[in-house]
């Protein structure tokens, strides 16, 4: 049994509707403006990975992701998934540890957790912003376990994308793909 479970937060416990969209067609923008060469066809998250080595860069594209989450939470558009939630609570009710691992920025994830009335069951969360790569790079989970102060067999990491699942592995963590609308696995 895992003394630490890790979720992923959109599409995993909450449902917040961020037009990632138009916050990559922003970023692509902003690298033509810098000269930065940039692939339209990768992801948001690989996007802002390959063009972002230039520390000014990164907060520019760190403030327009933030920005675009922060816009939806304002609309309070979000729903948590009542399957999660009874997860979560009876997780606690183990004992288990829980971490909160999103690409979304730290504020974001405390605003929407807060916003769903979860954040109680949350131990702590790690954002974009509090490490230097977000997912699939492994930093922020490997962050959490250290943060939890248990080992990588003690952990488990739960999200919606193949970008979770990859984060996990590069991580060395079990990592499950999970569907919010189905049952959550047992663990």
């Amino acid at each position: 049994m895992p003394k630490l479970v890790i979720f992923d937060l959109d599409e995993t416990l909450l449902f917040i509707p961020v037009d990632w969209e138009k916050a990559k067609a922003e970023i692509l923008e902003l690298a033509k403006k810098r000269g930065i060469p940039a692939d339209s066809s990768l992801g948001i998250a690989e996007l802002s990975n390959s063009i972002s080595s230039n520390s000014k860069i990164k907060s520019e594209i760190d403030a327009i992701w933030s920005r675009r989450e922060l816009e939806t939470l304002d609309k309070k558009g979000i729903i948590a998934y009542p399957k999660a939630t009874a997860f979560l609570a009876s997780l606690k009710k183990r004992g288990m540890r829980i971490a909160v691992c999103s690409n979304n920025c730290h504020s974001s994830i405390e605003r929407a957790l807060l916003l769903a009335g979860l954040p109680g069951f949350v131990d702590f969360i790690v954002g974009r912003d509090d490490v230097e790569r977000p997912k699939p790079d492994p930093q922020m989970l490997l962050v959490a376990i250290q943060r939890a102060g248990v080992s990588k067999e003690d952990s488990v990491f739960l999200g919606d994308s193949i970008r979770d699942i990859e984060a996990g592995r590069r991580a060395g963590i079990r990592a499950v793909k999970i569907f919010p609308e189905a049952d959550f696995p047992g663990i």
